[in-house]
């Protein structure tokens, strides 16, 4: 049953150590987007180099929960 455990663990501190990751990338994406208009880049530029439209721009990156996301243990 340890081994199990174990790769619960490691799978858990993976996801956690991604989800960190995807935070700082997503603050540092707002921060130079934020830095590009203040500099006067057009807005349509920006979205381009983002690789993102106005509406995804306008709100928060937000990650997909996937189906059942709720595990249930028991």
């Amino acid at each position: 049953m340890d081994d199990e455990l174990k790769q619960v663990w490691a799978a858990s501190a993976a996801l956690e150590t991604l989800q960190v990751e995807m935070d700082q990338a997503q603050l540092s994406l707002k921060e130079a987007i934020d830095e590009a208009a203040k500099a006067g880049a057009d807005p349509e530029s920006i979205d381009e180099a983002a690789q993102l439209t106005s509406v995804e721009l306008s709100e928060p990156v937000e990650l997909a929960e996937p189906s059942g996301a709720e595990l249930e243990l028991s």
